[in-house]
């Protein structure tokens, strides 16, 4: 009996002395287990980093489950469009478009309709809605190119994937082959001859490829062309071909050596000619505004007043500086913003052209 009175005794003291185990949820464990745990290492403690990676891991299978459900209908539906486009160029494979251009003295130049349509946004969308007009030919005008302008250009669609090795491209009609295929938004074409042309800036041209890749929108041209400018300001007033380059060239390098002397720069960045302009007129406007505000100001005082002389005098001096920046920005204009007739970006005859696709 003592025996089993004493064992009683020795299992109540054990149950004492062993801490209790409270139930607690998730979040109370990790307070206890994970961020009170080696208080000495803080966030760096082995359990705060585990469950740190825990829920990184976490998050990132969550975040890659919501992209694919979100992204799996636009992909099936890109695939889809892609098989059609695909199967309506097949369809097309016998049939053609006639082009008809400025010089056109005959029939019109019949061009395969799938090949053109399966490299031109425009003619593709052409060939698609003709059944809304209830006529199964097609005819696309360009009046502002020549045949041999238009069989450059088609000349240039198979060689798209061509490397630089492998293409025969010319000089001789980049320029239109490059607004044609602008304006039947041949992408691929478009952007491979922009390196080419890139590849090819100089004094002679770097001003009309401005002015085109103002028209255009052809953001890499018109860097290009620009940073020729800007690199070229300091030694090309010295250089030998600077009498043979026309006047406007010289005026607009002149201009832009001016504005860098004048705001401390070594380079200013727009993207077009258009651009610069409009910021330097909204900057005139705006002094024309405080000048017409000092005025007004101007006239609720006492004319005979010392106060009244002294603003007078600042306000004559705004106004004349406002009429000098007038005249700049009729300068500016005259210098930077592309004429009507536009001027065709000269390059060196007979020479074959390779693309870089580095550029």
């Amino acid at each position: 009996m003592n025996n089993v009175q004493q064992g009683e005794h020795e299992d109540a003291s054990i149950f004492q002395q062993r801490p209790l185990l409270q139930i607690g949820d998730e979040e109370e464990w990790l307070r206890r287990n994970g961020l009170m745990e080696e208080p000495h290492l803080g966030a760096a403690s082995e359990y705060n980093q585990s469950e740190a990676r825990r829920r990184v891991q976490e998050q990132f299978i969550y975040q890659k489950k919501v992209h694919n459900k979100l992204f799996e209908k636009e992909n099936r539906e890109d695939q889809s469009l892609e098989e059609d486009r695909q199967n309506r160029l097949n369809d097309w494979k016998e049939e053609t478009i006639s082009l008809v251009t400025a010089d056109m003295k005959e029939d019109a130049l019949a061009v395969n309709l799938a090949m053109l349509a399966s490299h031109s946004d425009t003619v593709f969308t052409m060939a698609e809605s003709r059944a809304h007009y209830g006529s199964s030919s097609l005819s696309l005008s360009l009046p502002e190119y020549s045949s041999e302008a238009v069989h450059a250009f088609l000349n240039m669609l198979p060689e798209i994937n061509l490397s630089a090795e492998e293409s025969t491209i010319h000089y001789d009609h980049i320029m239109d082959a490059c607004r044609l295929a602008h304006y039947l938004q041949c992408n691929e074409l478009l952007e491979k001859i922009v390196k080419i042309v890139i590849a090819e800036i100089d004094s002679a041209n770097c001003l009309s490829l401005c002015q085109l890749a103002d028209q255009l929108a052809l953001p890499s041209l018109m860097e290009a062309s620009l940073s020729f400018i800007m690199k070229s300001l300091s030694s090309l007033e010295t250089h030998e071909v600077w009498n043979e380059i026309g006047s406007e060239l010289r005026d607009q390098i002149q201009a832009i050596k001016a504005i860098l002397k004048s705001n401390n720069r070594r380079d200013l960045f727009f993207s077009s000619f258009t651009e610069y302009v409009a910021v330097f007129a909204e900057q005139v406007q705006y002094y024309k505004e405080r000048l017409a505000e000092a005025r007004m100001q101007q006239e609720r005082h006492d004319q005979d007043s010392p106060a009244w002389a002294y603003t007078q005098d600042k306000i004559n001096r705004q106004a004349e500086r406002v009429e000098t920046l007038k005249i700049m920005l009729a300068e500016q204009k005259r210098i930077f913003l592309p004429r009507p007739d536009g001027d065709v970006p000269r390059f060196k005859k007979n020479r074959k052209v390779q693309s870089q696709d580095s550029v």
